[in-house]
């Protein structure tokens, strides 16, 4: 019965989504043009990831906790480093990369879509838009932005971080969001405990343009407790791994190359045991170069290399800072390690070139 009341109101507020136009000359139409513009930029940016698997995946989970307002949603994945998922007012969904890396399941991402599927369909995107135009900031937003990808204002890590203050959605709105993306993933069986749990891991960015805190978490886990008993709901975590895998590396070398500390997202997603994350908190540790992050770079590294899945890179790695210690029989004997397990890797030249040097 709660599904059926649910999807009511939903097709009751998709329906007014819908009205009829603005006046041309109206802040409204100007809005709807800007966001029309921002959603073409995306679809044109060269960062756009169009695999049709993965695209076919993530929106069966958005039209999973969307139900009936499936039809006027738009899901854009976006090769982008850093956590960000975003409702435009116009039912564009756009998803960055790096939300795909930092989330360990299929509920921990439906939690987050359905979280951003209420802020659209209670219009709190318009609002967010009108509180931009009311302080002049929407097109120096848009204009940050284009320095970016080109993707107007969802372009970069630092086009968000110009935003957040402008763009925050209300303390009110966030815990109807909360509440709303709660019952919409739960009611499409995704399991409550994750919702608490995809918060709590959430990017400091993220975070300040949903403010929420601890008093977000614990209604979060008076929700989870309070579900129906036996609902435990489903997490999907092997589905989720097979669908991200072709991408992965190349979405932790994003993070790396960012301009932020990855250490501590890096730090969580190693405590898996999977290679490829304990390779991401070495690399973080060695451009972070801080005392003593050698020997922890250097710890991860050897950790890498020691589980079931090994992950050649931190053979490059070691590499990399024994040369810059000076040890130049290590750095060899790890150069030598690594081209032999990666014989066609992009940068086997370059590291042709350090084994070449007397």
């Amino acid at each position: 019965m709660r599904r059926i009341f649910l999807a009511a109101g939903l097709v009751f507020l998709c329906t007014a989504a819908r009205a009829e136009p603005p006046d041309p000359d109206s802040d409204e139409a100007g809005l709807a043009m800007q966001v029309a513009k921002t959603e073409n930029d995306i679809k044109t940016s060269s960062a756009l990831i169009t695999d049709a698997a993965l695209n076919a995946y993530l929106r069966d989970v958005a039209c999973r906790v969307a139900a009936p307002a499936c039809p006027s949603l738009r899901v854009y994945i976006v090769e982008t480093p850093g956590e960000n998922v975003m409702a435009l007012p116009n039912g564009a969904l756009v998803i960055w990369s790096g939300t795909l890396l930092r989330t360990e399941n299929e509920a921990q991402l439906a939690h987050l879509l359905a979280h951003e599927i209420a802020h659209y369909l209670h219009k709190d995107t318009v609002s967010a838009y009108r509180r931009m135009m009311d302080t002049n900031s929407l097109v120096a937003v848009l204009g940050v932005a284009a320095s970016g990808i080109g993707m107007g204002f969802m372009g970069t890590p630092a086009s968000m971080a110009a935003i957040n203050a402008r763009y925050a959605h209300s303390e009110s709105e966030e815990e109807e969001a909360d509440r709303a993306g709660f019952g919409l993933a739960t009611d499409a069986g995704f399991d409550p405990q994750d919702a608490e749990t995809v918060w709590r891991n959430a990017d400091p960015d993220y975070l300040r343009q949903h403010p929420g805190g601890d008093k977000r978490l614990s209604a979060l886990h008076a929700m989870a407790q309070g579900a129906p008993a036996g609902a435990s709901g489903k997490s999907e975590p092997a589905a989720y791994r097979t669908c991200v895998a072709p991408y992965l590396e190349r979405w932790v070398n994003d993070e790396l190359g960012g301009t932020s500390d990855s250490v501590a997202l890096f730090s969580r997603l190693s405590a898996s045991g999977r290679g490829l994350f304990r390779y991401g908190l070495g690399e973080a540790y060695r451009k972070r170069a801080r005392p003593g992050d050698d020997v922890l770079a250097a710890q991860a590294f050897r950790a890498a290399l020691a589980v079931q899945d090994p992950q050649p890179l931190a053979w490059r790695g070691l590499g990399l800072m024994a040369m810059q210690k000076g040890d130049k029989e290590a750095a060899r004997t790890a150069f030598r390690q690594y081209r032999i397990a990666l014989p066609f890797a992009d940068d086997g030249a370059m590291i042709d070139y350090y084994l070449a040097q007397p």
